[in-house]
């Protein structure tokens, strides 16, 4: 066999890359497969009242307002809430569900589609019991449910 000299170029050697290309392509399969999409924690929709007068007989906004109980047990729910549109203090979530249904059986159907649900958490009011609220008007079917500051 002939020695190569010094100063000649060997032969071009080449790299096999379907291999790397395979896992560059299983590894991408994986990643979309195993990932869940997921809203970020406590963003949630915000529905402002629309503009124009609303119609007949619907008030404009039910306004929710929970503010902080410094005498409440802290088991349950611990807030104080009440309705100033309906000038009623509840003593918890169930009593508000029912009074959404009452207004709802007084104002007709259209109250549950055109009126907008504001709730308002003062500062020092648990996520819990906000959360408690959220899910009472659900439980009364109201459609238009946003978060006031």
């Amino acid at each position: 066999m002939a020695e190569p000299k010094p100063g000649a170029r060997r032969g071009g050697g080449s790299l096999n890359m379907t291999s790397m290309i395979d896992v560059v392509f299983l590894l991408l399969i994986f990643f979309i497969v195993s990932t869940e999409f997921r809203t970020i924690e406590g963003l949630l929709p915000n529905n402002l009242p629309g503009e124009g007068p609303p119609p007949d007989g619907i008030l404009p906004e039910l306004r929710i307002v929970l503010s902080e109980d410094p005498t409440a047990a802290g088991v349950g729910f611990s807030a104080r809430l009440r309705v100033p549109s309906a000038r009623v203090n509840l003593s918890g979530p169930e009593q508000l569900t029912e009074l959404i249904r009452g207004l709802i059986a007084q104002h007709g159907e259209l109250y549950r589609q055109h009126t907008p649900v504001l709730i308002q958490a003062d500062p020092g009011v648990l996520y819990n019991d906000v959360v408690l609220v959220y899910d009472a008007v659900l439980a009364a079917r109201m459609k238009n449910v946003s978060f006031a500051l």
